[in-house]
């Protein structure tokens, strides 16, 4: 053994966590079975983790002394906790299928007191499309069904809760269903009673009806016999007031005609009395509109755009003038 084999020998020796002691607690643990003693498996993997924690603490002092001799305490360090998880696996793996093994048993029984739970409720859930005769076994039914509490254990309360809402469910569609039930029986019972009635009073008024007839038959008959008498007295009367009518009428428009042929005279005379009064003036008007048509086509030639626009101005107020001079003539004549 060399000096360097010999300082990392003597090193090795002193870390608290070594081969012989990892080979003693490898033999201590080697019959460690989480399934049978589940508290010594903690155990063992509690001081297993402790030992992994020291190793490392050892590992730290050891390579600060000396970088090239910290990477062979690393290897070292990475010998020993492959010696330790050797061990540890085992234990970590055989712990963690007891844990899963427990938390699935405990889903389990949850699920299953939850499907009994939603059992009970399904008692009532269905309940508006029941029967009485189905509604009353099915409450017979829910309160045969006992609730167990070794098997229901912490929800031993939600069960019984849920059984009392089924029933009071139940209970109160049977009551419905029976009120109904009742107050269908009633109203048959009133229709009956009203169908009578109206079979009484169809009766009674077929009766009224016939009577009403024979009695409109001969109203009918009278009255069209009175008509015929008062339409041949009203022809009469008709046919009198028609002639008198006939000479009204000529007599008036022989009247409205000889004073619309007055009216007619009078107006023509009246028109030729204006027309004569207004000649002299038609006259004169004419010859102005004669002068302002000449003076229009008097127009000078202008040499600037300002008096070719005043110019225009002009001659469209005269060709204006000239057309109002026009139009009064003609009014006039």
């Amino acid at each position: 053994m060399n000096e360097e084999t010999a300082q990392e020998s003597t090193q090795v020796i002193n870390w608290d966590i070594n081969k012989n002691y990892i080979a003693s607690v490898a033999e201590e643990y080697k019959d460690v079975d989480a399934y049978k003693d589940f508290d010594a498996a903690k155990a063992a993997k509690k001081r297993l983790v402790k030992m992994r924690g020291a190793l490392n603490d050892a590992h730290k002092e050891t390579k600060a002394e000396a970088l090239a001799f910290g990477r062979k305490v690393d290897a070292a360090k990475n010998e020993y906790l492959e010696l330790i998880r050797a061990i540890e696996d085992p234990i970590s793996a055989a712990l963690d299928d007891i844990k899963n093994a427990e938390a699935k048993k405990e889903e389990e029984r949850k699920a299953g007191i939850m499907g009994q739970i939603e059992r009970i409720q399904a008692f009532s859930l269905d309940r508006h499309s029941l029967t009485l005769d189905e509604l009353e076994e099915r409450l017979t039914n829910l309160r045969a069904f006992e609730i167990e509490v070794p098997f229901f254990e912490e929800f031993a309360e939600d069960a019984e809760m849920a059984k009392q809402e089924a029933d009071l469910k139940l209970r109160l569609a049977i009551d419905r269903e029976k009120q109904e039930l009742q107050e269908k029986e009633e109203k048959a019972e009133l229709q009956r009673k009203l169908d009578e009635a109206d079979a009484k009073l169809a009766k009674v008024k077929e009766e009224e009806d016939e009577r009403n007839r024979v009695a409109k038959e001969q109203a009918d008959a009278a009255a069209a016999e009175q008509r015929k008498i008062d339409d041949a007295r009203q022809k009469e009367l008709d046919d009198q007031q028609a002639e008198i009518d006939r000479q009204n009428a000529e007599r008036e428009a022989q009247l409205q005609a000889d004073a619309d042929a007055e009216a007619m005279a009078n107006a023509e005379r009246e028109a030729q009395a204006l027309r004569d009064l207004q000649a002299p003036d038609i006259e004169k008007l004419k010859k102005y509109a004669e002068a302002i048509d000449h003076l229009i086509g008097l127009k000078p030639v202008m040499g600037s755009t300002a008096g070719n626009a005043c110019l225009l101005h002009t001659l469209s107020a005269l060709i204006d003038i000239h057309d109002t001079f026009k139009f009064h003539i003609e009014e006039m004549t």
